[in-house]
């Protein structure tokens, strides 16, 4: 079995937010927060 590392992309990601403002890490929590709270987001694979 095969196995990927993905920490790399999530250090990436970490990263990036680090270099944002408050005020923009605060809007990006905000917009990710209400797309989880979407039903819709998740498709069913039928």
């Amino acid at each position: 079995m095969a196995s990927v590392n993905i920490w790399p992309a999530y250090q990436d990601f970490a990263q990036a937010i680090a270099k944002l403002t408050l005020d923009e890490q605060l809007s990006l929590l905000e917009i990710i927060s209400a797309r989880l709270k979407k039903p819709d987001i998740i498709k069913n694979k039928e």
